[in-house]
């Protein structure tokens, strides 16, 4: 997949703008913030499916990520298939692309029965490893 040049760039700024002059995040490290743009970004260009919100941390996660998601798609049409999804029992935040995840999982229960494992191994940049056969 090949995003144009500049837009993942233009969604990564319309996010830190957002998130950088929200009431819950003030005294959050910009690091952070950048960090949580930038996986956002990934999401919403369908990159990534879902990102375990990790680098920011609010009092109130539900309210909270609605206003953000709200105000995105206000921005732009691209964040229209996000959606917050939070576990309460483990307080963790994902956010989701759905139709991304709908496909997956689709193409996942196609291939019930069959070995679907898929190895990365680490390198720069990371490289898929068929696994071996048993």
């Amino acid at each position: 997949m090949t995003i144009p040049d500049g837009l993942l760039k233009s969604t990564f700024e319309a996010i830190f703008d957002q998130v950088r002059h929200a009431s819950g995040l003030r005294k959050t490290n910009l690091a952070k913030l950048r960090l949580f743009a930038t996986d956002v970004a990934l999401v919403a260009h369908s990159v990534r499916c879902s990102y375990l919100v990790d680098a920011i941390s609010v009092n109130d996660p539900g309210p909270f990520f609605s206003r953000l998601l709200q105000a995105l798609r206000k921005k732009n049409t691209i964040f229209v298939d996000l959606v917050h999804w939070h576990d309460p029992s483990s307080l963790q935040s994902f956010i989701v692309n759905t139709p991304l995840l709908e496909t997956l999982c689709a193409d996942l229960l196609s291939t019930a029965g069959r070995h679907w494992t898929t190895c990365v191994r680490l390198d720069d940049p990371p490289i898929g490893v068929r696994p071996t056969s048993e």
